[in-house]
C-alpha cells in the first residue's frame, strides 16, 4: 500500500510534465533503499518525440527479482542488490529515455534449511513504467 502512495504523486508529476509547454523540466526521484544507485531523470525538451503526429501512452508492468541462495543474510542481500542493478541497467538499455520509473521494490528475506545448512535469499516484485510512442501513418 505504501508503494501506491509513493507512485501516485509520481504519476501526477509525470502528467504535469507532459502538459507543460516547450520549457525543459526535470524531475528527480530517489528511493531510500537505493540512494547509492543513482537518480532517474524525466526530461521534456525540444526532442520532437510527440511533435510529428505521434501519440504516447504509459505502459507499466512488474517483474520478480530473486537473488541466489547464500550462506549469510548479508551475502544474500548483496546478491539481490546486484540483480536489482542488473535489472535496472537492462531496462535503461532497452528503453533509453522512455523509461519513466524503475523500482526494484522492497526485498524480503527467505531462509531455508538444506542438509543441515541454512541458506538465505532475497526476493522482491519490481515495477516499471515505460513511455510508448505510437506512429500515426
Amino acid at each position: 500500500m505504501k508503494t501506491i502512495y509513493f507512485l501516485l504523486p509520481l504519476l501526477f508529476i509525470s502528467v504535469a510534465v507532459f502538459a507543460q509547454d516547450d520549457d525543459e523540466t526535470s524531475i528527480k526521484t530517489q528511493t531510500k533503499s537505493h540512494a547509492k544507485e543513482g537518480v532517474i531523470v524525466i526530461e521534456k525538451g525540444d526532442r520532437g518525440i510527440l511533435k510529428r503526429g505521434r501519440k504516447a501512452k504509459v505502459e507499466s508492468g512488474d517483474s520478480e527479482i530473486v537473488g541466489d541462495e547464500m550462506a549469510t543474510p548479508q551475502a544474500a542481500k548483496r546478491e539481490w542488490d546486484a540483480r536489482c542493478t542488473s535489472w535496472k541497467n537492462e531496462l535503461r538499455t532497452m528503453n533509453g529515455k522512455n523509461l519513466l520509473v524503475a523500482d526494484c521494490g522492497r526485498p524480503k528475506m527467505k531462509s531455508e534449511m538444506r542438509q543441515s545448512e541454512k541458506s538465505y535469499t532475497y526476493e522482491s516484485i519490481a515495477k516499471y513504467k515505460i513511455r510508448v510512442v505510437d506512429d500515426e501513418d
